[in-house]
This record gives structure tokens, sequence and C-alpha cells, in this order.
């Protein structure tokens, strides 16, 4: 979780995120909450828009 903390200051404080990997920090996430409820890493991944935006981006991360 600790490689996580940095990606989550860098949103929280509306920092650019462009040049990060952002599918391998979305992956970290949902096996983070995996670990705390499958239900709801599941609900998660379902809910979440990221991959839609990822597949808009030019370049793949």
């Amino acid at each position: 979780m600790s490689h996580l903390l940095p990606f989550r200051n860098r949103l929280a404080h509306h920092e650019t995120i462009i040049r990060r990997p952002i599918a391998r920090h979305r992956d970290a996430m949902l096996d983070l909450a995996r670990l705390v409820d499958p239900n709801a890493r599941d609900w998660i991944a379902a809910v979440s828009r990221i991959d839609d935006v990822l597949a808009q981006h030019p370049t793949p991360y």
C-alpha cells in the first residue's frame, strides 16, 4: 500500500498524473480492495471508468 500513497497524494492535490503508470496503479488498488473485501474489489471494477478513459488516451501506459 505504501507505493500507492504518492499516487493518492497527487490525486488529492490535483497534480498531474499524465506520465504515471495508471493501469498499474489501478491494478494495485483493486488488489488492495480485494484484501479488504472481495465484493468491494468486484464492485469497484464494475463501476470504474478508468479503462474507458485509458482507451481514449493516444499513448498506452
